[in-house]
């Protein structure tokens, strides 16, 4: 019974992540005559991936733990931090916890390149592949290791701009929402959900976009340390700060799924044995570590290795 409840929840979410009608109507016909003249007269502005610093989205959602569901408030969860020339390219540092981006991106043609080293202890550093955003295309992130179709949606109405919406779906409960114009819409994981509430895009705020006064840094800084970093056993979680302060580490493996939450209080090392909070193994692999002081938030990725 509890692994049927499991598998209804995990469809039920699938189903939640894909359809956005309910937020981002349908546009009328003369607005899908404008769209194409507008996309004709102005192609580069179409791009699924707006990239200039100062650009962030805004999210809320929901998860569950099967218990009941739990709100996610709306906070910035991507944003465009720096740019910098890379082999004569220009690319743009970006970070965010659901879409697992924390490294230097650009766009080559309908495709986002990341100059990461996300597998790698002694990376090449080149533009790898992260996302393609041509509908109907399969491919191959390098980040994943089955392929993913880029399947259409459809156009849609989003914050008053009638564009083009795709989505990927890497398992039956992840799935990604991207538009045109505004970029990430939504992802859906195992048991919840997020949902784009607003952005700022080259300068020009769409949507709901709380007050930036809100998401200053704390007035105490806070740093975190994961080391020896990649691990095999045993990893040393060290927060750092001037005063004491208590701090919300969540764990979330590649496709987004909760592993389990520490609350402590700052300075403090903790140690992580590499095990979810049912005290099951993890698999090698990547995980991302996100910690939570006052209005301060820091992700560390972290590689468990056999």
């Amino acid at each position: 019974m509890r692994a049927l409840i499991m598998l209804i929840l995990i469809l039920s979410t699938a189903l939640q992540a894909v359809s956005i009608s309910d937020y981002f109507r349908e546009p009328t016909q003369q607005e899908v005559q404008q769209y194409y003249q507008n996309k004709a007269n102005n192609p580069g502005r179409y791009t699924y991936n707006p990239l200039q610093v100062g650009n962030k989205w805004y999210y809320s959602g929901w998860y569950s733990d099967l218990v009941e569901d739990h709100p996610i408030y709306s906070f910035c969860d991507r944003q465009v931090t720096a740019d910098s020339l890379i082999n004569n390219v220009m690319h743009y540092y970006v970070t965010s916890m659901y879409t697992f981006e924390h490294f230097w991106e650009c766009n080559r043609g309908d495709s986002l390149m990341s100059y990461g080293d996300f597998y790698y202890l002694n990376p090449p550093y080149a533009d790898t592949l992260f996302w393609v955003f041509t509908p109907g295309a399969t491919f191959l992130p390098y980040w994943y290791w089955w392929e993913v179709t880029c399947q259409p949606y459809g156009l849609a109405n989003v914050f008053g701009q009638t564009v083009m919406v795709v989505y990927y779906s890497l398992c039956a409960s992840n799935v990604s929402l991207w538009a045109e114009v505004f970029g990430p819409l939504s992802h859906g994981f195992d048991f919840g959900g997020i949902y784009l509430d607003g952005c700022i895009i080259n300068g020009v705020t769409y949507g709901i976009v709380p007050n930036d006064d809100e998401y200053l840094p704390s007035p105490i800084p806070l740093n975190v340390t994961c080391y020896p970093n990649p691990f095999s056993n045993n990893i040393n979680i060290k927060l750092e700060s001037s005063q004491k302060q208590s701090v919300t580490i969540s764990l979330h493996n590649i496709k987004g799924q909760h592993i389990r939450t520490w609350n402590a209080t700052s300075p403090i090392t903790l140690t992580w044995d590499g095990r979810d909070s049912e005290s099951h193994t993890l698999s090698p692999g990547v995980y991302f570590l996100r910690a939570i002081a006052g209005k301060t938030c820091l992700i560390k990725k972290i590689l468990k290795i056999d």
